[in-house]
């Protein structure tokens, strides 16, 4: 499946551990015309493993974008940040940090650990195509 914005086909690591959530999620790209691959992981270590092709993760494919959904510590979140940064197959990996409320963005992991753009629904789609100025 091709991101109609650029043509290229897009891999997506969502962690989040609500179905209802991933489903708004997975609207909200589809409905922006972005029908990549999502992929879904319910925490940190499960994210850390997929991200490192651990088992069971042998034949993941490296995500353009990892959505950190739900709720997670400062500690995890931060390592999420290392591995994409630290890994030379995950260079080009966006990490997005989504609060479902607005906000809810200022008491979020990501206003701690800085360089990952915290971002509602809304602003999802900019993030995950990459348009810059949405970090926050």
């Amino acid at each position: 499946m091709l991101d109609k914005h650029n043509g290229a086909q897009l891999d997506i690591l969502l962690v989040e551990n609500n179905p209802e959530r991933f489903r708004q999620v997975k609207d909200t790209l589809v409905e922006a015309g972005i029908q990549g691959r999502l992929h879904r992981v319910g925490d940190v270590s499960e994210a850390l493993a997929y991200l490192r092709q651990d088992v069971p993760y042998f034949a993941a494919p490296t995500p353009n974008s990892v959505i950190i959904g739900g709720v997670i510590s400062v500690g995890s979140c931060c390592d999420l940040a290392h591995e994409t940064r630290c890994n030379p197959r995950l260079r080009d990996t966006r990490l997005i940090d989504l609060c479902y409320e607005t906000d809810d963005c200022d008491s979020h992991p990501s206003a701690i650990c800085c360089d990952i753009a915290c971002v509602t629904l809304p602003e999802l789609i900019a993030s995950v195509i990459g348009v810059p100025s949405v970090a926050t």
